[in-house]
C-alpha cells in the first residue's frame, strides 16, 4: 500500500515537473519570438527596404533621404524589445522639424524584419552597421548618429565594435549587461521570476546560441571612450535602472542625462521639449567635427 502510494507521488511530482518544463519551453519561444507589431507608416515619413545581411529590411525614412536630399547629420533609430517602428513616428517628425534626417529599421525578429528572432542584442547590432552603411551610401557626405532605446540602446553600443567609424551615439534606458536587465524583466514578471524561471534562460539560450552574460555593452562602451556619445536615462526605470546608465556613461566618458520620474523609455513623453533639444544639441556638435 505504501509502495502504491510513493510511486503516485513520483509520477504526480514528475507530471509536475514536466508541465513546468513544458511552460518553460513556450515562454522561452514566446520570448525569441516577441508578436510582430504591424504598423501603417504616416504620411510624414516613407517605407523603403534597407539592405541588410538578413535580407531587405522595411524601414521608415524621412522625406530628405528619400528626395536624395540629406542633412549634414542623419540618425539612425533602434527601436527595443517589443517594439517597432511606430515607437520612432514623433521623434522622426519632430527631428525632420529640426533640420535632421532619420531613417528607422524594423528590428530582429520584430516588426516586419526578415530576421527570424530576436538577437538581444547581437543580431540587432548587426542590422545597425549595416543600416549605416545604407545611409552612407544615399548620404556620403553626412554624419551618422545611432539612437537607440532599450535593448535597442545595448545593440548600439555593441555595433559600436564592428564599425568604429559611426559619428556619434545616442541611447536611451540601455543595458550595461543584458543577463541584469533580463533578471529585472523576470522579476517584474513575477517574485524571483529570475529564480523560478531560469529554465526559460537555459532553453532561450540553446535556441539561439547565444550566453546572456556575454552580452556587454559596457565593454565596447569602454573602446568608445572619448568619443561623441549622450547616455539618457529615466530616474524611476526599474527594468534597467539608473546605475547601469551610470556605468554605461563612466565607461563611455560621456554626460548622462537623467529625466527625473521618468520610467523605462519614458523619458521623451515626460520632457518632450528637453529631449529634443538634447539631441538636436548633440547632432549640431557633430556637424563640424572632423570623421574619427
Amino acid at each position: 500500500m505504501r509502495r502504491g502510494r510513493g510511486r503516485k507521488v513520483i509520477y504526480v511530482l514528475l507530471g509536475v515537473l514536466a508541465l513546468y518544463l513544458g511552460a518553460c519551453y513556450r515562454l522561452a519561444l514566446a520570448y525569441i519570438h516577441p508578436d510582430r507589431l504591424t504598423v501603417t507608416c504616416p504620411p510624414t515619413l516613407t517605407t523603403v527596404l534597407m539592405p541588410s545581411r538578413y535580407g531587405p529590411t522595411p524601414s521608415w525614412e524621412t522625406h530628405g533621404l528619400a528626395s536624395g536630399r540629406p542633412s549634414k547629420v542623419v540618425f539612425v533609430l533602434v527601436h527595443g524589445y517589443g517594439g517597432s517602428r511606430e515607437s520612432w513616428s514623433t521623434v522622426m517628425t519632430d527631428l525632420f522639424s529640426k533640420g535632421f534626417d532619420s531613417v528607422a529599421p524594423s528590428m530582429p525578429g520584430q516588426d516586419a524584419s526578415p530576421a527570424k528572432s530576436v538577437g538581444f542584442g547581437i543580431s540587432e547590432s548587426h542590422t545597425i552597421v549595416d543600416a549605416v552603411k545604407w545611409v552612407r551610401s544615399v548620404a556620403p557626405a553626412s554624419k551618422v548618429i545611432v539612437f537607440g532605446m532599450s535593448m535597442g540602446g545595448g545593440a548600439t553600443w555593441i555595433a559600436t565594435k564592428e564599425d568604429p567609424t559611426i559619428d556619434g551615439v545616442v541611447t536611451d534606458s540601455a543595458f550595461a549587461r543584458f543577463d541584469e536587465a533580463m533578471n529585472c524583466f523576470f522579476d517584474r514578471k513575477l517574485p524571483l521570476g529570475h529564480i523560478f524561471l531560469s529554465p526559460v534562460v537555459t532553453i532561450a539560450s540553446w535556441m539561439t546560441k547565444l550566453d546572456p552574460s556575454t552580452v556587454r555593452p559596457v565593454d565596447e562602451a569602454k573602446l568608445w571612450h572619448g568619443k561623441p556619445a549622450l547616455i539618457i536615462q529615466g530616474g524611476a526605470d526599474t527594468l534597467v535602472t539608473p546605475d547601469q546608465g551610470e556605468r554605461l556613461a563612466e565607461a563611455a566618458g560621456c554626460p548622462m542625462w537623467t529625466v527625473s520620474g521618468a520610467e523605462h523609455v519614458q523619458s521623451y513623453s515626460e520632457q518632450p521639449v528637453a529631449y529634443l533639444e538634447h539631441l538636436v544639441a548633440f547632432a549640431h556638435s557633430l556637424e563640424g567635427r572632423s570623421r574619427h
